[in-house]
């Protein structure tokens, strides 16, 4: 299921965009939509709903759109936010913020289908990739996307699966795991650690900061290749 929350204080507008969004998922039963008038009221259901994806005016009384990106960036770092605006210069605002895309509000009814579509697609495709692990008599299905590092544990035969949700320990070995995994979203990051390019927030000089917030020392042997494939990943994505 993919979560999408929209934001905007404009009655009208936001009826305008219901309209449009409903023709649009017509036929779409794995998309779940919320409409909110404030930031606030959006912000109390997020733990709840988990969106992916945030539609929001940027303009709004009391919490704007962009405050409440951020707050929903600070709990959810891996949340896609499209920016609405009537105004050109708040595109400077959005480019800040990192936001998907800002879109004009003369232009919504061209240009929100298409940009909503793709980011869609993209979560329908990530949300094929999944694997089964635990214990042999506790195996749980977990999807890629949700797994954040991949860990060994010292003086084990475990590895620790570190996901979104939870902990899940193994008997096995990393190179069995990144073998079976085969996806080039996981990289080493030192002999006895593998992270989801995709929960990758950001790196300074060696240290990596992942999406829940745990932070990673890389080894400085592969510390250049990990930069190089999370700069390549997040322009290909």
């Amino acid at each position: 299921m993919t979560n999408i929350a929209v934001i905007d204080d404009d009655v009208r507008m936001l009826n305008n965009i219901r309209n449009i969004l409903s023709e649009m998922l017509e036929d779409a039963g794995d998309v779940q939509i919320d409409y909110f008038q404030s930031g606030k009221e959006f912000l109390e259901m997020l733990d709840a709903s988990r969106y992916q994806i945030l539609v929001s005016d940027i303009d709004m009384p009391g919490m704007n759109g962009i405050e409440a990106g951020k707050k929903a960036r600070e709990k959810y770092p891996m949340i896609n936010i499209i920016f609405l605006t009537a105004y050109v210069e708040y595109a400077i605002e959005s480019y800040r913020m990192d936001a998907h895309q800002y879109i004009l509000k003369s232009e919504i009814q061209d240009r929100l289908p298409v940009v909503l579509n793709k980011l869609i697609e993209s979560i329908r495709k990530s949300r094929k990739n999944y694997c089964y692990i635990g214990s042999d008599t506790q195996k749980k299905k977990v999807f890629y996307d949700d797994i954040i590092r991949i860990s060994k544990v010292k003086s084990a035969k475990y590895v620790c699966y570190v996901t979104c949700e939870r902990e899940y320990f193994e008997r096995n070995s990393m190179d069995n795991v990144l073998k079976m995994l085969n996806s080039a979203e996981f990289i080493l990051v030192d002999r006895s650690c593998a992270v989801n390019l995709r929960h990758i927030i950001k790196i300074r000089d060696t240290v990596i900061y992942l999406s829940n917030k745990d932070t990673i020392e890389a080894s400085r042997a592969r510390i250049g290749k990990v930069k190089e494939c999370f700069n390549r990943y997040w322009r290909e994505n």
